[in-house]
């Protein structure tokens, strides 16, 4: 139908990462740095402005004012498209094959345990970031990665965990939804 957008059903995720103290750092400051693709756009869009114009333009253009996006959970920083971008933002085609899902992590907010791991809830649009949580133990393989989720339009829910970069896959399509993230 012309003029009519599709939108995603929205996949809720958590994702719990264990393992060393000085690991689950290096690998926190990595998931919550600015995605390149941001800082390549801004300063595209904005390059030549000064500070008034670019805050100006950014209003005009109905974009927050701040400089950064407030996620604490990017794809990118562990896998980027660097061969086959398309005006900028990232092909999904792209994204799907290579993180399993058409777009970066939305709403991503993190927590620390007690017991020392890191939880990010986000979600990510129609499935689970499969690919993108193997690439992130590929890099960090002293790190566990148990990745809970559940769609509620096509009604799945699963769970990936991903330990020593060995993946393991539990899916519950038959199981009613208990839990307020996924599984």
């Amino acid at each position: 139908m012309e003029g009519v957008n599709t939108l995603p059903n929205w996949c809720v995720n958590r994702l719990k990462v264990t393992g060393r103290p000085a690991d689950l750092r290096q690998f926190q400051a990595r998931a919550e740095q600015v995605p390149y693709w941001f800082k390549k756009n801004e300063d595209k869009k904005y390059e030549g402005m000064d500070s008034a114009t670019a805050a100006a333009s950014r209003l005009a253009d109905n974009l927050k004012v701040e400089a950064e996006p407030t996620s604490k959970l990017t794809f990118s920083a562990f896998v980027q498209d660097t061969e086959h971008k398309k005006d900028e933002s990232y092909d999904c085609d792209w994204c799907r094959v290579n993180w399993g899902t058409k777009w970066d992590a939305k709403e991503a907010s993190r927590r620390e345990l007690k017991s020392g791991g890191l939880v990010y809830d986000f979600d990510t649009a129609w499935c689970p970031p499969e690919q993108a949580i193997a690439a992130m133990s590929a890099q960090y393989p002293t790190l566990t990665f148990d990745m809970r989720y559940w769609e509620h339009g096509c009604e799945f829910q699963g769970r990936y965990r991903v330990c020593k970069n060995k993946p393991d896959k539990f899916i519950d399509e038959n199981k009613p939804y208990h839990g307020d993230k996924g599984g």
